[in-house]
């Protein structure tokens, strides 16, 4: 797919008629990836990547290389995606210094696909539509497009049909993998780039994938991909290689010349052997030699002086290739830097771009459609969660069925309140796995310029988050109320069912900012549920709230429960007369008020309390916001 250019339309010179942008060269000089390590409580410096040098063209451009070799991270660095104080060095865009909205002018492909599963795949191609094309074009005009590309993907069959997770039955791998690139595609990027495309696919289908990015860059694409071992049918394709070593270039050329240059070397590819094999071997077996000892060399008949990954590189930079590729990307980088001051016509195209093709509401408005659309689509949340908060009402509702105004009649009251507020709770946890369970999809997103962090957060809430805990606490206490025989009164009900939305909200909240905190679920699962279960002792009925000592009495403050407990007590307890046996010597309290008061619960702080959960709802909703902002978008 070529790159629409609204100013002038070049190519080293040459002007194409068409109105399009063909190909993009990359050159890279002397760039190197370095990070920070504990070693025996001490901090050292690694390089991951060693001060390589090279330079991909228009066509089908390869990383190779054994595990742990770098290729993701450089792939990551070429494309922007990595911490920029980590990395240095400089990368060059069609010669000229890597514009600063790199992202805003490419396309990057994550290993594994990150894709709405109850979507389907013209939604998911139309969502990165909707929020990346220009925002000068109509709905009616991107849907066009993403007809268009849907059929360029040859995805027509499966377009309606719901990407699919562990619960609802979806498409193929490959299909899925193809939604993904369209993803990337709508935008006509000019560089497209592929962490593993082919990882999770079976043969026939990563030939597929890789056929379909072959005939990409035949349209003048240029396509980057890290690839580990790809067959002889996929290394056919490729136009270029890049072959790292421990983090050194290996070499960096046309791949059909990648084969000579090792024989030149010394290493000579046997009849039949798959070539990308052949460089891995060739690599692990100098890198495992290297690592020897004089021993161990003399026991396995090793001679001594041999070939270490760097003489492997130093090899390819004394080659003609190597020479040949590293005089262009030097004088790249001289031009480059001489003309520092000016900018060649490709940025300025791009230099006054925004990062986000669109405007904030118009951002917030699609993400929340999808959050709506996956909520509803969603089985689990939809019906069987409505089913047990149903189910847990009528349970309430029975066990505390129309409860008499005698001297059970408070003990029984309460108990039925606590029971409800520690249900409000604990409902809670299931929420923990939303944002973690989405948490790569918001990375590639946010940082792919899909959408502001604020959007997402915002869209979450009050998408998905507020509409259904606030029906299922209203579903629970309008089954619960009115069968546990509470107050006839309409605005006590009325109080009773905000306190049961503020109190799953507060929780949910908490279970929010755990989640987007640890990032783990088992530790994000553990540490709400603990948190629950010390506010629950704090909240006012295991224990009687003036029993506290001093120095920990602060902790009561912090109780979900404990505001929860007051105002359903307060609600339906101040005035209430009870009727106390005459000849029973028991602790009996004639009217509610005496048994607050007993309690030390004052009956003016109703309101208050509610206040007191919306401000606690608040700071964690903001707390977790900022620690969305805290998550390294680098995918």
């Amino acid at each position: 797919m070529a790159t629409r250019n609204n100013g002038a339309t070049k190519k080293n010179g040459e002007v194409y008629n068409d109105g399009f942008v063909r190909g993009t060269t990359i050159s890279f000089h002397d760039l190197k990836y370095t990070v920070e390590l504990k070693v025996k409580r001490e901090k050292i410096k690694k390089e991951i990547v060693k001060g390589i040098s090279g330079i991909f063209f228009p066509g089908m451009n390869a990383i190779l290389g054994p595990t742990g070799c770098g290729k993701t991270t450089t792939l990551d660095m070429l494309a922007d995606r990595k911490d920029t104080t980590l990395v240095t060095g400089d990368i060059m865009v069609n010669g000229a210094k890597k514009p600063s909205n790199f992202r805003r002018m490419t396309g990057y492909v994550v290993q594994h696909d990150v894709l709405m599963p109850l979507l389907t795949v013209r939604e998911n191609i139309y969502f990165s539509a909707s929020l990346r094309l220009p925002s000068t074009m109509t709905s009616d005009e991107k849907a066009h497009e993403v007809d268009k590309l849907v059929e360029e993907l040859g995805l027509s069959k499966v377009a309606n049909s719901k990407v699919g997770n562990e619960i609802v039955r979806g498409i193929s791998g490959g299909e899925k993998r193809r939604t993904s690139i369209g993803m990337e595609l709508i935008t006509s990027p000019n560089v497209l780039f592929l962490d593993e495309p082919t990882t999770g696919l079976d043969a026939s289908t990563a030939s597929s994938v890789m056929q379909l990015l072959y005939n990409l860059s035949r349209k003048g694409n240029t396509i980057i991909f890290s690839i580990h071992q790809p067959r002889y049918a996929i290394f056919k394709l490729f136009d270029y290689v890049c072959l790292l070593g421990d983090g050194h270039m290996i070499y960096n050329g046309p791949a059909h010349n990648a084969l000579q240059h090792f024989e030149e070397i010394g290493y000579e590819c046997e009849p039949h052997n798959n070539p990308p094999d052949f460089f891995l071997d060739v690599i692990n077996m100098v890198r495992d030699q290297s690592s020897l000892s004089d021993e161990e060399m003399a026991e396995k008949d090793v001679e001594k002086g041999t070939t270490t990954v760097l003489d492997l590189a130093k090899k390819f930079q004394e080659s003609s290739i190597g020479k040949n590729i590293n005089t262009r990307v030097s004088e790249i980088y001289k031009n480059m830097k001489a003309n520092m001051s000016s900018e060649d016509d490709i940025n300025k195209d791009f230099s006054d771009m925004n990062r986000y093709a669109t405007g904030w509401l118009k951002q917030l408005g699609v993400v929340g459609q999808r959050s709506v659309r996956s909520l509803t689509r969603n089985p689990i949340t939809t019906i069987v969660q409505f089913f047990v908060m149903s189910a847990m009402g009528l349970i309430v509702g029975g066990l505390y069925f129309q409860i008499e105004k005698d001297d059970k009649g408070i003990q029984n009251r309460v108990g039925a309140f606590f029971f409800i507020i520690m249900n409000m709770v604990y409902s809670n946890l299931d929420s923990i796995e939303l944002l973690i369970r989405e948490k790569p999809i918001f990375v590639h997103e946010s940082a792919s310029g899909y959408y502001r962090v604020s959007v997402y957060f915002l869209a979450k809430i009050f998408g998905e988050f507020l509409p259904y805990r606030a029906l299922s606490g209203f579903l629970f206490g309008l089954i619960a109320y009115w069968m546990a025989g509470f107050d006839n009164d309409a605005g006590k009900f009325f109080i009773f069912s905000l306190t049961l939305i503020q109190v799953t909200v507060c929780g949910c909240s908490f279970a929010f900012l755990f989640s987007a905190t640890f990032g783990i679920f088992a530790v994000a699962n553990l540490m709400a549920a603990v948190l629950y279960t010390i506010m629950l002792v704090f909240g006012g009925l295991l224990i009687n709230q003036q029993s506290f000592g001093d120095w920990i009495a602060w902790m009561r403050y912090l109780s979900i429960f404990k505001y929860g407990l007051e105002i359903l007590e307060i609600n339906e307890l101040d005035g209430m007369q009870f009727e106390c046996p005459k000849d029973r010597n028991t602790t009996c309290f004639n009217t509610g008020s005496e048994f607050l008061d007993s309690q030390g619960i004052d009956t003016g702080m109703l309101w208050w309390n509610q206040f007191i959960l919306f401000a606690m709802t608040f700071v964690c909703c903001v707390l977790t916001y900022m620690q969305l902002r805290r998550v390294k978008k680098e995918k």
